[in-house]
């Protein structure tokens, strides 16, 4: 609950954010990830396929397994995020927009670690 909340309230204040911005500044937007939207969930969907593999090919241990695929699933989330930081200070879109982003991000990751503390075993 606490995961789609965060995740909810992070969409909200970068919706209304995006409110804010020129109809320029969204072109740019659009313009600048139009890539990134049509590939960015191919690695995320290649680990979710190694995992059920290293699940049912593999003499590991579950945990060790699952440990392993959230800690890259974690490490590729956070470098699509400092791209999409880099990609966004490009644009130029203002101090106030980059702060609600960064805030909203951070909301998400909270709920992120609230979750997944929850159902890992340790």
């Amino acid at each position: 609950m606490v995961l789609l909340v965060s995740v909810v309230i992070s969409r909200i204040i970068i919706f209304r954010e995006a409110k804010k911005l020129t109809a320029e500044q969204k072109a740019q937007m659009v313009d600048k990830f139009a890539g990134f939207s049509a590939y960015g969930l191919i690695p995320v969907v290649v680990l979710i396929g190694v995992y059920f593999l290293a699940l049912k090919y593999t003499d590991f241990d579950p945990t060790v397994i699952l440990w392993i695929y959230l800690s890259v699933l974690v490490v590729t989330i956070k470098g699509f995020q400092v791209y999409i930081l880099r990609k966004l200070k490009e644009l130029d879109l203002g101090r106030s927009y980059m702060r609600r982003f960064i805030f909203a991000r951070v909301i998400s990751w909270i709920g992120f670690a609230t979750f997944f503390t929850a159902i890992v075993p340790v």
